[in-house]
């Protein structure tokens, strides 16, 4: 509500981007946007290591496949950047050419497998809560064990209580572990998991023991992510190499 309110103050020419489905979005966002946007994301499809997506410009259609990025939220980072490339003039099939060189940047979504076939996740440069949740939402595309290694949030003020209640019954609905690095918001996080009468394990375990664990513990089917700089620490003391090459 408070985006649309600002766009309405705005009077130079001014372009809105959105998904088509708003269900992730607050109701009063949805409503003010509806109708408003000249360039939307539709029929978003995820894969562990890729994504595809269409997108509608001023009611005309274009479609992007297997793009090697990792993560719903880089739909959304990629239309501003479709938008005027279209708007400016430059040939869609250009467009689409760059966007298929693109590859996650270090630490952000960087997926990378050890020997024995874990997915690891690298997402610990500057990790907020938002990017958490989407890497929780990733989770979701693997059958076997998934295991969440999180650095709780510091910087969250006065939503810090309510934000770690909610994170937690996240990460009770899909995760089987939870390391974390410190424990800070502790109790926060397991009153959350407990809330989803979920039987994820939850730990806080230094770097050299986590990734032991990871290490004698976690096989092919499984994934393994890592949010927050402490996080780091475990994921630089497992052996992995990139998925999408150096």
């Amino acid at each position: 509500a408070n985006t649309m309110s600002l766009y309405d103050q705005i009077k130079y020419k001014k372009f809105v981007f959105s998904f088509q489905d708003e269900s992730s979005r607050s109701p009063a966002f949805a409503k003010a946007s509806a109708g408003q946007a000249d360039i939307k994301a539709l029929d978003v499809k995820l894969s562990k290591f890729s994504i595809s997506f269409g997108v509608s410009v001023f009611g005309r259609k274009y479609k992007f496949s297997n793009i090697k990025l990792i993560g719903i939220q880089n739909v959304e980072n990629l239309l501003p950047g479709i938008f005027l490339g279209l708007y400016l003039g430059i040939d869609f099939s250009l467009i689409r050419k760059q966007i298929a060189k693109l590859s996650p940047l270090p630490r952000t979504m960087d997926a990378s497998r050890t020997a024995a076939g874990v997915i690891l996740i690298n997402d610990t440069y500057n990790t907020h809560i938002n990017s958490t949740r989407t890497a929780i939402e990733y989770m979701k595309l693997y059958k076997g064990k998934r295991i969440l290694v999180l650095e709780p949030f510091s910087e969250l003020g006065k939503n810090a209580y309510q934000d770690h209640l909610e994170l937690g019954k996240e990460i009770g609905k899909v995760c089987d572990y939870l390391f974390l690095t410190n424990d800070n918001y502790y109790k926060l996080l397991i009153s959350g998991i407990a809330q989803e009468k979920s039987l994820c394990l939850v730990q806080v375990w230094p770097p050299v023991k986590i990734a032991k664990f990871i290490e004698k513990n976690v096989g092919a089917s499984d994934v393994v992510v890592f949010e927050g700089r402490e996080a780091y620490n475990s994921f630089s003391l497992i052996a992995s190499e990139p998925v999408f090459g150096l």
